[in-house]
């Protein structure tokens, strides 16, 4: 079932890898409940969590609750639409992902990390469309990670985007693939 909460109204510590490390992250709407859910059947709790400096995440959650008048809405959405156009490639913004999951035999975390976020959505396409044209695949809305199984697809990713990533499982250790980054 899906349960409501305000931007920011919990935080916790997100375990990162060097060479990022722990960070202060705060709950965030995100597709994660849903997408999760509809994957992973027998799941039982999905959140997103945003990674922030500490004092920022503070300021989220004592603010998120602003976000619920349109007022405020209409201001802080006003306020990022004057951004600059993002960078891609390899100037692009730095960004980084962790998922946990927790089991009987204690918890298992997948992280991935890189430079272009588009230039990685777009290998993935790329990668999910040359999966379809050879006849591997079906056409029709599937995850890419179901193309050639997450860890093919992490791999080749790692080649065309420049993606770095890790999986640390209670039983089995860790692996991973992907370049060094920086």
């Amino acid at each position: 079932r899906r349960e409501h909460e305000r931007v920011g109204e919990t935080r916790r510590l997100a375990w990162f890898p060097k060479p990022i490390g722990p960070a202060h992250a705060a709950a965030v709407p995100g597709p994660e409940p849903v997408t999760v859910a509809v994957h992973t059947p027998g799941i039982r709790q999905a959140r997103c969590y945003l990674a922030l400096p500490t004092w920022r995440a503070e300021v989220l959650q004592a603010t998120g609750g602003l976000l619920r008048s349109p007022r405020w809405r209409d201001v802080v959405g006003r306020r990022l639409e004057q951004g600059d156009e993002p960078a891609t490639g390899a100037d692009g913004p730095r960004w980084a992902c962790v998922a946990e999951s927790r089991g009987g035999d204690g918890v298992a975390r997948a992280w991935a990390y890189g430079r272009d976020p588009v230039g990685l959505g777009v290998a993935g396409l790329l990668t999910l469309a040359a999966a379809v044209l050879a006849g591997r695949v079906d056409a029709g809305v599937l995850p890419a990670s179901l193309v050639d199984g997450p860890s093919a697809l992490l791999d080749r990713l790692s080649v065309t985007a420049g993606l770095r990533w890790s999986v640390a499982r209670p039983t089995t250790g860790a692996r991973g693939g992907g370049t060094d980054g920086d």
